[in-house]
């Protein structure tokens, strides 16, 4: 040791030098733990208030069902104009939409304050089907969202995993590619977001990519953190955090590649469950 370092560290020098190790060392694991149980912490508060948004919300979701209800009454019975009632049934309708999207957001910060619960029950999902149910989902969310998002299935599969979480896997995904759609160009054209489901040896592959306005390469590995955003307007910073807990939880991975002014591809690869021969 005394040649490596020149003979500049010995005696009381070498222990005062393995001290300041020990003590940097130290610090940076306090830090790192310090950061850990914030992000904990701000999880489980988003938890509790997501929480307390279910009851309200189910007293208005149910509302809404008996204002639309009664709003059908007065139509059949003539007691109002068509005009009227179709103005009211667009409003009521958004109203309805807010409430499912509200419902969404609370499901969604439930489930990374209980992430562990989340992913402990786990059964064989088929890939195509919960890409298709995603992707109904996301363009009934919004109007002006049919059409986006083309679907090629070049080899489909199925894997193990907690189906809920998975879709919720494809709804951040999407969600992402859309607002980074959205600050690309106001009016993105038809397959401006694409899925592609594959298969590679023994990994099943969901890519979702987008035309959006791309991420900066020393953002790839930071965007997996909790409460890191590109966006202060939109979202919390949760969105690819969970994603990447839920693919970590079964042992597969995820990546990204992309560069600003060029979109953006998600890569989930997801162990398969193989096909036995018969």
């Amino acid at each position: 040791f005394e040649e490596a370092v020149g003979g500049a560290f010995t005696g009381e020098g070498l222990t005062i030098y393995l001290f300041a190790v020990l003590v940097g060392t130290l610090s940076h694991a306090i830090d790192v733990d310090v950061r850990d149980v914030r992000q904990r912490s701000h999880l489980r508060a988003l938890g509790v208030a997501a929480h307390e948004f279910r009851t309200p919300l189910a007293s208005i979701a149910l509302l809404v069902q008996g204002l639309s209800a009664r709003l059908d009454a007065l139509h059949h019975r003539n007691r109002i104009d068509r005009s009227s009632y179709t103005d009211l049934v667009d409003v009521v309708a958004d109203i309805d939409r807010g409430v499912h999207r509200i419902q969404n957001l609370v499901r969604f910060h439930l489930s990374n304050a209980n992430s562990e619960q989340v992913f402990q029950s786990t059964e064989d999902v088929d890939a195509a089907s919960v890409v298709g149910r995603s992707v109904h989902n996301f363009e009934q969310t919004e109007p002006g969202r049919s059409g986006l998002i083309k679907v090629q299935a070049v080899h489909t599969f199925t894997t193990r995993i907690n189906q809920t979480a998975l879709e919720q896997v494809l709804s951040n995904l999407l969600e992402n590619a859309h607002v980074a759609l959205l600050k690309a160009t106001p009016s993105p054209a038809p397959g401006s977001i694409r899925i592609r489901l594959d298969v590679h040896g023994p990994w099943g592959v969901i890519a979702v990519s987008d035309d959006g306005v791309g991420i900066d390469k020393a953002d790839h590995k930071r965007i997996f953190q909790p409460f890191v955003t590109s966006n202060q307007n939109h979202g919390h910073g949760l969105g690819l955090s969970f994603v990447d807990q839920v693919v970590r939880s079964v042992k597969g991975e995820i990546d990204v590649d992309s560069a600003p002014g060029r979109g953006a591809t998600f890569s989930v690869r997801l162990p398969r469950i193989q096909e036995t021969p018969e």
